[in-house]
């Protein structure tokens, strides 16, 4: 607790820091959204291509008279989602289980517009696929990203129980998308003393499968710190992207930032003060070997292993962070074939329960 008290005077001394950190977030972001959009709207993207369709740009949190009033209405793009889905030609749709992305970007920069190739490829593998927005840490830090997909988790459950989607749910995502996914996961299975998780435990719809991807799972990094063959400046982006998400948090230091720390919630499962309430779902994670964030997988596959819940976890050689992003390349494609495999052998385990 001395610690958090004191990471916290030292932000209010670093306020124009604080500043600059958030101008070059929504900066960078910008760069990134316009390079999305350019993307999207190349021929050999389009989602023909990938026998799927595309609708864009639905809401699932509408905003409120008085949140309008209040400007909230110009950050509602954060509460919108796309949804994909495989076309009458593609031969490998299912109904069974539905696919939920969350987009990666250090909970600063992205959204659903610059990873729709994760949708696409989804769906063309047969899933109905999801990706939602969330609020970013440029404009709101912990738990402002979890409030919100929590929100949109209740809004599809309430879909599922109209019969209008599968109620068997397969959550992915990479980078900080791969924290969230899997604090999500953690919160409808564990008994976790939160308001946020005591929402998703009562979701009727099943987790029945998770892959997180080169995930950043350890947020209690400093600017100054280095892991071996890291350099300094990767290192400080690493500890910027924490910093501004959770760090800075209101909640930091509290018992109420338990959600931003997944693998202490698993060691609390290991030594008996957390309970799993649910059946843990099926585990695919990865990591390249040059993703400066590789030890959060390594420790995430030795969290599960200590818990004895099975994981399939892969490692790629001289890979980069997302390195699976760049579909062209060949690791990129073997990581995909290892992902359909594995989403093969979970539908196979859903359609026997």
């Amino acid at each position: 607790m001395i610690e958090s008290e004191s990471i916290r005077e030292s932000d209010n001394e670093n306020s124009q820091g604080s500043w600059f950190e958030r101008a070059f977030g929504r900066s960078l972001n910008l760069f990134y959204e316009g390079l999305g959009t350019t993307l999207r709207e190349a021929k050999w993207a389009q989602p023909e291509n990938f026998q799927a369709t595309r609708e864009e740009n639905r809401v699932y949190r509408p905003p409120m008279r008085q949140e309008i009033a209040s400007g909230f209405a110009a950050t509602h793009r954060f509460h919108t989602y796309d949804f994909y889905a495989p076309s009458s030609e593609n031969q490998k749709a299912r109904d069974d289980i539905t696919a939920i992305y969350v987009h990666g970007g250090g909970f600063r920069i992205c959204s659903k517009d610059t990873h729709f190739l994760m949708g696409l490829q989804l769906s063309a593998f047969g899933y109905k696929t999801y990706l939602p927005n969330y609020r970013l840490s440029t404009h709101a830090p912990y738990p402002a990203a979890l409030e919100d997909l929590v929100r949109f988790l209740e809004f599809l459950d309430a879909k599922a129980q109209k019969g209008e989607m599968s109620s068997s749910w397969f959550l992915i995502g990479e980078s900080a998308g791969a924290h969230l996914a899997l604090v999500l996961t953690l919160m409808r299975c564990v008994n976790i003393d939160h308001p946020l998780a005591k929402r998703v435990s009562q979701l009727s719809a099943d987790i029945v499968g998770l892959a997180p991807l080169c995930g950043i799972y350890d947020l209690d990094r400093r600017e100054n710190m280095k892991l071996p063959e890291t350099s300094s400046l990767v290192m400080s982006r690493v500890g910027v992207v924490c910093r501004e998400y959770f760090m800075k948090s209101p909640d930091y230091g509290h018992d109420s930032d338990i959600l931003g720390r997944p693998l202490e919630i698993l060691h609390h499962i290991k030594t008996g003060v957390l309970k799993v309430t649910r059946d843990l779902p099926k585990l695919f994670s990865m990591c390249g070997t040059a993703d400066p964030v590789l030890e959060d997988s390594r420790k995430l596959r030795q969290a599960f292993e200590a818990l004895s819940h099975p994981i399939e976890y892969r490692e790629y050689r001289d890979e980069v962070h997302a390195f699976h992003a760049f579909f062209w390349r060949q690791e990129a494609k073997r990581c995909w074939n290892h992902l359909e495999e594995f989403l093969t052998q979970l539908k196979a385990k859903n359609l026997q329960n």
